[in-house]
């Protein structure tokens, strides 16, 4: 219900070890749990990040940074987004709405989110993926993106959470999400 998070990793993949690729993914994620008022409330905040540092053409589709689905942009579609880079950044509202104890202590949350990210690419890029000249590939629309939405957490015990969160956005009129884990 409070504290910091930060996570730094970077992967290589390189020819050297019979790969057919070549890349490094650098990614960057920080969030932290302010509890309001008293420790029924509390304000979740996340900001991440990857970079994928690669010659055109060295890093599979596959693997991508990305955005939408149930960890970054709730309100699209899994990987609806794909660039060399992205940013996310995410906001939760959390309270405390029931605990009780049924064999295990059974704790159940509601959530109210927004989350806004981006990915970033060129048409250069595009344009050398497809083989066609720059010229000839129509505009790309790389801006922010926004989503928002509720949901309720089900934490059995200290160690199981049961997330079903409902995300809107402009391209969805409502996305159900049904997995294990906080968001962040």
């Amino acid at each position: 219900t409070r504290g910091w998070n930060i996570i730094a990793k970077a992967s290589w993949v390189p020819h050297a070890l019979g790969n057919d690729f070549d890349y490094t993914r650098y990614t960057l994620d920080a969030s932290y749990l302010y509890p309001l008022i008293w420790r029924r409330q509390v304000l979740g905040l996340h900001l991440g990040g990857q970079y994928i540092d690669s010659k055109r053409r060295q890093t599979p589709f596959y693997e991508l940074a990305s955005l939408g689905g149930e960890r970054d942009l709730r309100g699209f579609f899994e990987d609806r987004f794909l660039g060399s880079s992205n940013v996310i950044t995410n906001v939760e509202y959390r309270l405390k709405l029931i605990d009780f104890h049924f064999i295990w202590d059974v704790q159940i949350d509601g959530v109210v989110f927004g989350d806004a990210g981006r990915v970033f690419y060129s048409d250069g890029d595009i344009a050398s993926e497809l083989g066609q000249p720059v010229a000839t590939i129509p505009p790309t629309n790389n801006d922010f993106r926004y989503s928002y939405g509720g949901g309720t957490r089900i934490a059995l015990g200290e160690a199981l959470v049961a997330r079903i969160d409902v995300g809107f956005s402009d391209e969805e009129k409502g996305l159900v999400y049904l997995v294990f884990g906080h968001t962040f």
